[in-house]
């Protein structure tokens, strides 16, 4: 099988290509200490939050990211040790910051923020019509329908298939 190359995603460089790997043989090692390092700060540590570990590793937020989307056991070590971030009394829920019992708490004043600007809002005066006999687009359409076979109007006016 002969050896297919390919531009490194982390500097660029074109390399021969490994099964399984996008990265040259220097990002990768580089990639590999950076996992090494978070997963230490997770386990060793006790971090449970991205600014935990940044303090912990000394690295950049986009950094650590990087570090989560290519190691998917660090990111649910990560997701797992999570506390909730306005009680901190429990864990947070997997792709959220909040507990079940904070999320509710949250969707609930939202429900309540809107209730309370409806019940500020003006309601709207029905559109006016010009004077006459129509005064309404089903009146409209009632009076087509009523000069011509009532298969022949289409609202839409899309044309008909046989």
């Amino acid at each position: 099988m002969a050896n297919e190359l390919s531009i490194c995603r982390g500097c660029g460089k074109i390399f021969g290509t490994t099964p399984g790997r996008d990265l040259c043989a220097v990002c990768g090692r580089t990639s590999d200490s950076d996992v090494e390092a978070v997963a230490r700060a997770l386990l060793d540590e006790d971090c449970s939050t991205i600014n935990d570990v940044m303090r912990a590793t000394g690295f950049s937020r986009a950094r650590i990211e990087r570090v989560l989307r290519r190691s998917p056991s660090t990111r649910h070590a990560l997701d797992k040790n999570k506390s909730c971030s306005k009680c901190s009394k429990r864990a947070a829920q997997a792709g959220s910051d909040f507990c079940f019992r904070c999320r509710l708490e949250l969707y609930n004043s939202f429900g309540d923020a809107a209730d309370m600007l409806f019940a500020h809002l003006e309601p709207l005066e029905p559109p006016s019509f010009p004077k006459g006999n129509i005064t309404g687009f089903r009146d409209s359409l009632a009076e087509k329908r009523g000069r011509a076979r009532a298969g022949r109007i289409m609202a839409t006016r899309m044309p008909r298939v046989k």
